[in-house]
Formats: C-alpha cells, structure tokens, sequence
C-alpha cells in the first residue's frame, strides 16, 4: 500500500519536473520579470494554477467529485495535487487519488488517510 503511494508520488514529481524543465520556444518578454516575493525561500520552485485548474480545484475543494477534472490534462490534475498539498487540504489531497477500489480492499479510507502523522506527508 505504502508501495504503491510512493510509485504515485514518484510518478507525479517525473510529471511536473519534466514539465517544468521542457523549453518553450523562447519570446521576448512583454515587460520586464517581475522580482520574485520576498517571502519565497531561495531555491523553492513554485508554480500557478491556470483559471481553468484554479476553478477546478475550487469545485472539488468544495464537493470533493472527482467529475471537476475532466477535459483537464494528467499535469493539471497533477497541479492540483500539489496545491492540496501545499494548502494542507487533506480531504482534497484524497479525492484527487483514485480510491474505486477501495471497497476491494486496495488503497485506504478518507479516515486512514486523515489519520496520517504530519511527519510522514510529504514537504
């Protein structure tokens, strides 16, 4: 079980490193960069959601149905992960994993999950 959480965060982390190390095709910028916040720790990555991503992460922050995510690419849904994660929305966090087979004895309840110690959740 432990197993199969880490392979999916593994999986995920490939996804979002690969994203965001793909060059686009350079263009000037518009305006100059903006500098970074002053808050943000020297090295942190981050990242934006799109209005798109933004909207659904509300939706299933708010009803917890997974049927928000369609028409969304594997990165997106992937985003959205990581934003449950950084929120510290738990209950997000598991509606975004797929749980079907629960109810067959593969994976974990809302409960188990919720019950996770904040030392073994990832940073």
């Amino acid at each position: 079980m432990m197993k199969k959480r880490l392979l999916s965060l593994l999986v995920l982390a490939a996804l979002f490193l690969f994203t965001a190390c793909t060059e686009a095709p350079a263009a000037p910028p518009a305006t100059p960069p903006a500098a970074p916040p002053e808050t943000q720790e020297p090295g942190m990555m981050t990242f934006e959601l799109t209005a798109e991503e933004q909207s659904a992460y509300e939706a299933i922050s708010a009803d917890k149905d997974d049927s928000h995510l369609e028409g969304l690419e594997p990165i997106s849904v992937a985003k959205l992960y990581i934003q449950s994660l950084l929120d510290e929305d738990y209950e997000t966090e598991y509606a975004l994993y797929y749980t079907s087979k629960v109810a067959d004895g593969e994976g974990w309840t809302l409960e188990v999950h919720l019950a996770i110690p904040e030392d073994d959740r990832p940073t």
